[in-house]
This record gives structure tokens, C-alpha cells and sequence, in this order.
């Protein structure tokens, strides 16, 4: 059973890697869109990007808060016609600038995986105070897990914003973030499994863990910021960690009972990014595969943290025992 799962784990990593190496953006390489939007600028915008007084581009007060600026409002006035005119072709509906096309609404790019997003930081912050509430400041690993879910909910914060207005600063922030969480989740197996090993190996592992966020980090930072690299790189650190995690589980699972939340947490993991590599098109311009990812994820929390919380009481227990 252990060996079938690790390796659907390996050739689910395989395929998305590969997924986000090929998917391209036919839509802001055509010549109709790009024509479109030199037309736009020219008629609607300052040479300073701002709009013109004579601006025919419909926006609101909320778009301009939000940050949408007139070359903006020209990408996604242009980005309509084009979709008609691929349809009109019979030809499959493009992404732009590496996303689907969707409806704004109330400013914002993406309202599904905005929804979803806020949904997982509540579930998350109410998995937490269930925890605190359990679980007691004394007890083995209480503070390791109290900083997982603060990282978690940082990721998810972030992931609110991007979706909400897509730049490139939001970009990065959504993409370092949820690279903590891959990171720091490598971190804690190494601490729970690997603490009694030998004097400093949780050290150790924690080093190991910062230098490969930061290396991360800094490429997304100074050299390139790109989607597939991060994407393959969250895939592969990801699947190690669940690797590790689930052998330990099966490994432990007559002695720990309670690995099996953990166990059905990972598995649910790895189904949800089924959603991420069988991509589509948005369902009335709203939802698309990532938000229903998003939309998957809501439940995992309460899986994980019953485990936590039941690790945590047993570790609790053997150490009483010991003293």
C-alpha cells in the first residue's frame, strides 16, 4: 500500500512539472490583442499611465483603490474581444500573461480564489484555537505547531491579495509565503522524527530547511521570478516531505494510531493537485481549477490537527512516564 502511494505521490510531481513547464499564454501574443491594446493607451491614457479626461475606459472608484491602473483597465477591456475572436475561430479559449480570463468583481481579479482563500485562513485560525484550547504551552511541540499555523495563515493572507490584485510584488509574496509553509512542514518532520536521533540534529535540520528557503527565495527575489521554476520547486520539496511524512506514518501506525489523520491529510493533499494539473477553462469566467484547489483545501486542516493535537497529548504522556 505504502509503496503504490509514494509512487502515484512521485508521478503526480512528475506530470505537474511538466504541466508547468509547457502551459504558455497564447492570448497576450497575439497581433489582435496587442493592437487592441496600443489602440486603448493611445486614446485613453497619459503618458504617465493615468487616465486621460477624455477616457472612454468605464472604471470605478474601487478599481482605482484597488490599484488598477489605465494600461490595466486596457488589458482587460482588450482582453474580451480576444476571447470572442478565438471563439469565433473555434479555436480553445487563451490565457493572458500566463492566467485565464475572468470577470472582475468588486475589483477583484480572481473573486473565487479570494472567497476560497479567506475560507482556509478561518478554518485554519479555528483549527488553531481548538489546538491552544487542547493542547497546553508545556506539552512537546506546542510551540512548533503554534508557528506552523501562524506561517499558514500568512500564506493565506497573502494568497488574498494576490488573487485580489495580481502585481508583481504581490506575486512574490504569494509565492515565498507558500514556500514557507512547503519548507517549514519539511522542518517539523525533521523535529519530530529526527530529534532523538543525535545531539543537534534538529539544528541541523533547521539549517538545512533556511538555506533552502532562502536559496529559493533570493532566486525568485534577484534572478528570475517564474512560475513553472516555482511551481516545480514547491512540487518537488512538497512531495519529499509527504514521502517522509507518510512512510513514518506507516511505519508508526501500530504504536501512534492517530497517524492515520495524518495519513488521510496527505492523501487528501495529493488529491486536491489533481485539480491543479487537470486544468481549465473558468466556469462562468469565475472558477477556475486553482480556485476549486483552493476550495479543496478547506477541510485538510482539521485532519492535520488531529493529529497534532493527538500527537502532542501523547508525547505528553511518554514524557511523564519518564520522569
Amino acid at each position: 500500500m505504502a509503496c503504490r502511494v509514494v509512487t502515484a505521490i512521485i508521478i503526480l510531481s512528475a506530470l505537474f512539472s511538466t504541466f508547468c513547464i509547457v502551459q504558455g499564454s497564447e492570448g497576450d501574443q497575439s497581433p489582435f490583442y496587442r493592437n487592441c491594446i496600443d489602440k486603448c493607451i493611445q486614446a485613453n491614457c497619459t503618458r504617465g499611465g493615468k487616465f486621460a479626461n477624455s477616457s472612454n475606459i468605464h472604471y470605478s472608484t474601487l478599481d482605482v483603490l484597488i490599484g488598477w491602473t489605465c494600461q490595466d483597465e486596457c488589458r482587460y477591456t482588450c482582453m474580451w474581444p480576444t476571447v470572442e475572436a478565438f471563439k469565433g475561430r473555434r479555436w480553445n479559449v487563451p490565457q493572458f500573461h500566463g492566467k485565464w480570463p475572468f470577470v472582475r468583481v468588486l475589483g477583484m481579479q480572481e473573486v473565487a480564489s479570494v472567497t476560497f482563500s479567506i475560507l482556509n485562513f478561518i478554518v485554519q485560525l479555528n483549527e488553531w484555537r481548538k489546538f491552544r484550547k487542547e493542547v497546553r504551552p508545556d506539552h512537546p511541540f506546542y510551540w512548533m505547531w503554534s508557528f506552523y499555523v501562524m506561517i499558514c495563515l500568512n500564506s493565506w493572507i497573502w494568497s488574498i491579495v494576490f488573487h485580489a490584485r495580481d502585481t508583481s510584488f504581490t506575486e512574490i509574496m504569494d509565492y515565498v509565503s507558500a514556500f514557507s509553509v512547503v519548507t517549514y512542514f519539511l522542518f517539523c518532520f525533521g523535529a519530530r522524527v529526527g530529534s532523538h536521533l543525535f545531539r543537534g540534529a534538529t539544528v541541523v535540520h533547521a539549517c538545512l530547511c533556511i538555506a533552502l528557503y532562502v536559496f529559493h527565495a533570493t532566486y525568485l527575489l534577484f534572478v528570475k521570478l517564474d512560475y513553472g521554476y516555482n511551481m516545480v520547486v514547491n512540487v518537488s520539496v512538497g512531495g519529499v516531505t509527504s514521502i517522509v511524512w507518510f512512510a513514518w506514518c506507516v511505519k508508526n501506525r501500530k504504536e501512534l494510531p492517530h497517524t492515520h489523520y495524518l495519513m488521510h491529510f496527505l492523501l487528501g493533499l495529493w488529491a486536491t493537485m489533481l485539480f491543479e494539473i487537470l486544468d481549465f477553462e473558468p466556469i462562468y469566467w469565475i472558477f477556475d481549477a486553482h480556485a476549486v484547489w483552493h476550495c479543496t483545501t478547506i477541510p485538510l486542516p482539521y485532519l492535520l490537527f488531529r493529529f497534532v493535537k493527538a500527537d502532542c497529548k501523547y508525547l505528553h504522556k511518554e514524557k511523564e512516564k519518564n520522569i
